[in-house]
């Protein structure tokens, strides 16, 4: 399902266009109680999704439980980071992704569709991970904002909702 879409490759969306189509977006979504979003860390600052996140913040305000910048493994952001990128967004609502200690494995690729992807190269099975928020944490809703395009492609946002800053759409 497209939540929204607007542009092409010589449309710019300014700053109050962005606020316009994140708030459009998430009244679709309905009011919502528990929300985790997931934006990008600071190598991704100009993607945008900062101020995706500040608006759905200013959106969903106490609805919003955690905000789960995704790290892979990179190291967690710093409170400047922070501050430069998700302005106006409470300090207290950040949690930090522990790529070693805080993952479940909710399933395993198997060792032959790895080798078919490789060609042969691996040949392993891979266990696919998320952090445990993700599945003990109660939301609502979770919203990934942003996403690394080789991350979407190789399927693993799954079925969460994506903001795709920069790009033409929104998708479930």
């Amino acid at each position: 399902m497209i939540y929204y879409q607007e542009g092409s490759e010589n449309t710019v969306i300014g700053s109050e266009e962005l606020k316009k189509a994140v708030s459009e977006i998430l009244e679709k979504m309905g009011s919502r109680k528990k929300v985790l979003i997931i934006p990008p860390d600071f190598t991704r600052f100009h993607s945008r999704a900062g101020d995706i996140t500040t608006h759905i913040y200013e959106h969903y305000g106490k609805g919003i439980s955690d905000i789960l910048p995704a790290l892979g493994t990179h190291m967690p952001m710093t409170e400047d980071e922070l501050s430069v990128m998700f302005k106006r967004v409470p300090r207290d609502l950040f949690r930090i992704h522990d790529w070693r200690n805080d993952v479940r494995t909710v399933g395993t690729v198997p060792g032959e569709f790895v080798s078919g992807l490789t060609e042969g190269r691996l040949s392993y099975s891979w266990p696919a991970q998320v952090n445990k928020i993700l599945i003990d944490g109660g939301h609502d809703l979770i919203i990934s904002v942003g996403q690394v395009v080789p991350h979407e492609v190789a399927g693993w946002p799954t079925t969460t909702r994506i903001f795709l800053s920069g790009q033409e759409a929104m998708k479930e």
